[in-house]
C-alpha cells in the first residue's frame, strides 16, 4: 500500500503541491519525505517507518518553508520512532558529514548517507 500526505513545500515564492510518501509492505515501512519544510504531513508519513528517506539539505542554523534542516530532521525521526534514517538530497555548499552528525544531535538511532545506486538492508 501507497500512502501520501500533502506536506509544505515553497519555491520561488510559490506554495508548491509536494507530498511525503509511505510504503507499506509485508509490514515493513518505508518513508519518503520528499522535499518539505517541517508539517505534520512528513511527520506522520515517517511513524514508526523502518527506513525514513529524508531530505537533507540545509544546516541547523537555517530555518526556511522549503525544506527541513538537520534539527528538525533529529527531532521528527526521534518523535517518530524511526528505525533507519537514510539522508539524501545533500545540497554541495555544506559539508555532508556535519549535516549527518548535526542531525545526531537529536537522533541517536542508525543514519545512513545516501550514495547514488546504493541497496539499502531493512
Amino acid at each position: 500500500m501507497v500512502k501520501t500526505y500533502k506536506v509544505s513545500h515553497t519555491a520561488f515564492n510559490y506554495i508548491a503541491k509536494a507530498y511525503s510518501l509511505r510504503f507499506e509492505v509485508d509490514n515493513k515501512v518505508i518513508a519518503f519525505s520528499g522535499d518539505t519544510a517541517a508539517c505534520e504531513g512528513v511527520e506522520l508519513a515517517c511513524m514508526g517507518a523502518d527506513l525514513f528517506a529524508c531530505d537533507t539539505s540545509f544546516p541547523k542554523e537555517m530555518n526556511t518553508r522549503i525544506h527541513l534542516n538537520t534539527i528538525e530532521i533529529g527531532i521528527i525521526s526521534k518523535r517518530g520512532n524511526v528505525k533507519k534514517l537514510l539522508l539524501y538530497h545533500f545540497y554541495p555548499q555544506y559539508d555532508q558529514d556535519t549535516l549527518v552528525s548535526e542531525v545526531r544531535e537529536n537522533y541517536k538511532s542508525e543514519i545512513v548517507k545516501a550514495v547514488d545506486l546504493d541497496t539499502i538492508e531493512l
